[in-house]
């Protein structure tokens, strides 16, 4: 079998270099996590988009389904069932949210607000993470 270029090469250049906000890392924990719940082709589609900005308390980056279709070539459709099905599978679930009068209830889209979703304790729990929230 031949090899294309000079051999392996050292130094500076070693690892693949990737535009800035294009690469996104899953944890180990999450994968088995997922697998365990056997989770379909749109949700691991929406889960890799929604793991594009992870804050350190489980919380994803508020991201609209324009932009996850622009991310992974879905359709609406598609990303909303595998929104359903990651909300199912208990794999995701919307941030609570308080009003001004001190009500608690989840965040959910309306016109103009897209809702802002978090990984639910049990899979935060699967990333063996400094756990903050529950």
């Amino acid at each position: 079998m031949e090899s294309q270029g000079s051999g392996v090469r050292r130094g500076s250049d070693t690892f693949a270099h990737y535009p800035n906000f294009s690469f996104v890392t899953i944890q180990n924990g999450l994968i088995r996590y997922c697998v365990e719940r056997e989770l379909g082709r749109n949700g691991w589609a929406v889960l890799l988009a929604l793991c594009h900005t992870v804050y350190y308390d489980g919380r994803f980056l508020t991201t609209s389904a324009k932009e996850i279709s622009e991310r992974t070539g879905m359709r609406k459709s598609q990303i909303a069932r595998g929104m359903a099905e990651l909300r199912d599978k208990k794999i995701i679930e919307p941030v609570m949210r308080t009003t001004s009068n001190g009500y608690r209830h989840k965040d959910r889209s309306t016109f103009g607000h897209v809702a802002q979703y978090r990984l639910t304790w049990d899979a935060w729990q699967s990333m063996d993470v400094d756990n903050r929230y529950k």
